[in-house]
């Protein structure tokens, strides 16, 4: 079953397979390498050897398009090993973030 988020400020709904694939493309970018070779069990820091640079890069770019940080106070960074744990993290952040958009 897709589960729906939403992205900006019209909320705009995105299926899950988007934030997968707005994931991996953010990782592939920042690791320089085909969007094909980052697979949702891959290990951030073992299997792709992102580093705080990179986890840098993929902040900035799921910010730009969902307007969700993924560093902040909470420090996630530490909790996220996977991929699929920073997928799951963004679209759990989305629609957290628009069900209090919406009160």
């Amino acid at each position: 079953m897709s589960q729906t988020v939403f992205n900006d400020d019209a909320k705009t709904p995105v299926a899950r397979e988007d934030v997968e694939l707005a994931v991996r493309t953010a990782l592939a970018d920042a690791l320089e390498r085909p969007v094909d070779e980052i697979l949702p069990q891959n290990d951030l820091e073992n299997d792709l050897g992102l580093d705080s640079l990179g986890l840098i890069q993929v902040n900035v770019a799921i910010e730009e398009q969902f307007h969700i940080p993924i560093l902040d106070s909470e420090s996630p960074e530490f909790a996220l090993h996977t991929v699929e744990d920073l997928t799951t993290f963004v679209a759990d952040k989305a629609e957290t973030t628009r069900s209090y958009q919406e009160e």
